[in-house]
């Protein structure tokens, strides 16, 4: 515990480099209580006293003057039990007992002795000097308890406490009636700007320190006054140290790739010379260890500490210690988030093996830092989002929002949610209408390859009839969801009206529904699907066939991008035309990878078996297609695509009278569009459909399709 003693003082000019300090002699700051009839001060008598208790009085004096303070204590003590006829030497021992406690700083025993003195029946002399000496007591333990609430705040500095807290607690102080000593506003001041250029308040750093050199001059003891010269030297030096720092603090934030500057104007405050206070190197240190530590260069950053460490007076050492700690977790941290950096990118190849070591760095010891462990926790839900693990990709996603570490935590969080609830609707519509025009060099054609190799529309397949067309088409897709797993109910519709400019005959309708349930089976990577099918087709208005049945579908996810589907159905043909009703099996099978960035190429398998009424009209149908495209643009905004998809099929009829018709049909797709901020969207295309036959009388001439597109997309 610090005890202060102050007497009254006059004024001391004080001096300091680049202040201008005020040079008139200042009032006493707090006078401390009058000392004009101290009580009973020890005789100086060179003759002792013939009566044995003044004797003993005058001997415990002595021992006072040469030092001896507990035994001339013991001797007071035993006075204060002298006869009844005697208490005025008891009194005067008592006030000598409490003089010799307020020097311990005992002050609850200097003030009991006090009133013992100045007890009922004391003279007026002995009262008053106990009176005096209780208000002595009481400045000294106030002056004390100034003292150490100073000390106090100094330790709640040394121990890292906030700024703000701090400065409060400063300015209560100072707002802290009398006594208290005459050099204490002017450190208070100098510690608030101390703080203050710390945190980058230049301003205000300067004016508290201009208050503390108007304080000043009221400080009588040489040696406080050139404390306080000495902290306002260091307080010019640390505020022109605060601005370097604070102007290297701010490069490293603003672009953490780029040291150099922020480097530089740290090693400036370490180089300046005469040097600024040690807690303005110590946190140039700490600057230069948060660059290396940036970098991931961790044996440097604990170089930086270790010089600061060595240059630390003992109640900074806390504050470097703790940065060890932060280091170390800092460390901890980068480790951590490389591996989730590796997780995240390798998810795509191999998601299971990515959320493993997810798990991993969210259970290791020692632990990353809450923050890094919500961010696996978020890799984590996005990479189960993107497996369809909606349901626990949702848990995971919801438990770091209720109690997310930052903003930008509770940002991404709630963006994995959105996304969740986009991926898995409760319910879902999406479509196109679509409305174009073409030109076809022979239109007949293109009706033939549609859905028979019948020749009854009435244009011979041996002339070419070229028409133009318009056409409508929209196709709906409504999704309902059937339960958290993400299972779906789904419906899809497609109509399709073209209408000729000229061969009236081959104007047509189309229309088809599925409907069924779609599986999510994200332990598997795949979705199975399960429809009905119905569809029907109508010329010029006359019903021409009609289709119903029931098929299969799944998709499988594969490595990367890379998607496995495939499609089993069957159905029934009612026909207008005879023989070609009877039943239809139909196959695919496909794969869909993104080969680069924007390059998707899409092979496909087609297997058909057609049993019909006419047996010589039964066949085999082997198919095969490939198909490229190229996104590139802001869909967004304005988005690109080009694509082109050639394909071949062959046709085996059955064998009759021992020959075997069999066509070919070669047809290739060519497509430019622009898609305006994913709802409009306008197209360019070429189209290419030949057939040929070993039957020459069933070689149709081959059509080629120019056109146009308008969608709506949404």
């Amino acid at each position: 515990m610090t005890v202060f003693r102050f007497r009254s003082v006059l004024g001391l000019c004080l001096a300091t480099s680049g202040l201008s300090l005020p040079t008139t002699i200042m009032a006493a700051v707090c006078p401390a209580p009058s000392t004009d009839r101290a009580a009973a001060a020890p005789s100086r008598s060179t003759t002792p006293p013939a009566d044995p208790l003044a004797r003993a009085m005058w001997d415990a004096d002595g021992m006072r003057r040469a030092g001896k303070r507990d035994a001339a204590d013991a001797v007071y003590t035993r006075l204060l039990n002298t006869p009844a006829d005697r208490r005025e030497t008891a009194r005067r021992a008592a006030l000598r007992l409490s003089q010799s406690a307020l020097t311990r700083g005992d002050y609850a025993a200097a003030r009991s002795f006090a009133a013992r003195a100045g007890a009922k029946g004391a003279s007026a002399e002995i009262a008053t000097q106990a009176s005096q000496l209780d208000r002595r007591i009481s400045y000294a333990q106030t002056m004390n308890a100034r003292g150490d609430a100073y000390e106090a705040l100094s330790a709640r500095r040394a121990a890292g406490s906030a700024s703000d807290e701090l400065i409060a607690a400063y300015n209560g102080l100072l707002e802290e009636p009398c006594p208290y000593p005459d050099d204490f506003h002017p450190r208070l001041r100098l510690q608030i700007a101390d703080i203050l250029a710390e945190r980058g308040d230049i301003d205000g750093a300067r004016a508290s320190l201009s208050q503390a050199a108007r304080e000043a001059p009221a400080i009588e003891d040489p040696d406080k006054a050139a404390r306080i010269r000495e902290r306002a030297a260091y307080a010019e030096r640390d505020i022109a140290a605060s601005i370097t720092l604070k102007q290297a603090d701010a490069l490293a934030d603003a672009d953490p790739a780029d040291t150099v500057g922020a480097e530089a104007q740290y090693r400036q405050v370490l180089a300046t010379n005469p040097p600024p206070s040690i807690s303005r190197l110590i946190s140039a240190h700490f600057g230069l260890s948060n660059l290396a530590a940036d970098k991931g260069d961790f044996a440097t950053a604990r170089a930086e500490l270790e010089t600061a460490k060595a240059m630390a007076k003992p109640e900074q050492i806390q504050r470097v210690d703790e940065k060890f700690a932060q280091l170390g977790q800092r460390e901890i941290d980068h480790k951590a988030r490389a591996r989730i950096e590796t997780a995240q990118t390798d998810s795509r190849m191999a998601p299971q093996a990515s959320l493993a070591t997810l798990d991993e760095v969210i259970a290791q010891q020692p632990a990353p830092s809450p923050q890094v462990i919500q961010s696996a926790q978020l890799t984590q839900a996005d990479i189960l989002r993107r497996e369809r693990y909606y349901a626990k990709s949702k848990s995971i996603a919801q438990g770091v929002v209720a109690a997310p570490q930052n903003p930008r935590i509770t940002e991404r969080a709630n963006a994995i949610l959105a996304r969740v609830e986009a991926d898995n609707p409760k319910q879902s519509l999406h479509g196109a209408v679509v409305a174009g025009v073409s030109y076809d060099t022979n239109a007949p054609a293109l009706v033939n390859s549609l859905r028979n190799e019948v020749d009854d529309d009435g244009y011979p397949n041996n002339q070419r009839f070229d028409d133009g067309s318009a056409i409508v088409r929209a196709v709906l897709d409504h999704r309902l969801r059937l339960n958290d797993n993400g299972d779906q109910w789904r419906t899809r519709f497609t109509g399709t009206q073209t209408a000729q400019f000229s061969l009236k005959r081959i104007n047509r309708t189309l229309a088809e529904i599925e409907t069924g349930p779609l599986f999510n089976l994200p332990g598997a990577r795949m979705t199975l699907g399960v429809y009905g099918i119905a569809n029907t087709e109508r010329r010029s208005g006359d019903f021409v066939q009609a289709n119903y049945g029931a098929g299969i579908n799944f998709e499988k996810q594969l490595q990367g991008e890379m998607l496995l589907g495939g499609s089993y159905e069957l159905t029934h043909r009612n026909d207008r035309r005879v023989g070609l009703d009877g039943t239809i099996h139909y196959g695919r099978l496909w794969v869909r990878d993104e080969v680069a960035l924007g390059h998707t190429l899409r092979p496909e398998l087609t297997l058909q078996r057609r049993d019909v009424d006419d047996p010589t009209l039964d066949s085999w149908r082997y198919g095969g297609s490939l198909a490229y495209s190229y996104q590139w643009g802001d869909r967004d905004v304005l988005g690109y695509n080009f694509a082109v998809e050639p394909g071949y099929t062959k046709i085996d009829y059955r064998r009759v009278a021992g020959f075997r018709r069999s066509d070919e049909r070669i047809t290739a797709d060519v497509e430019a569009s622009v898609t305006i901020r994913r709802q409009w969207e306008i197209a360019l295309l070429y189209q290419l459909n030949s057939v040929e036959s070993n039957v020459p009388a069933n070689d149709r001439l081959a059509n080629h399709r120019f056109g146009i597109r308008f969608g709506w997309l949404f």
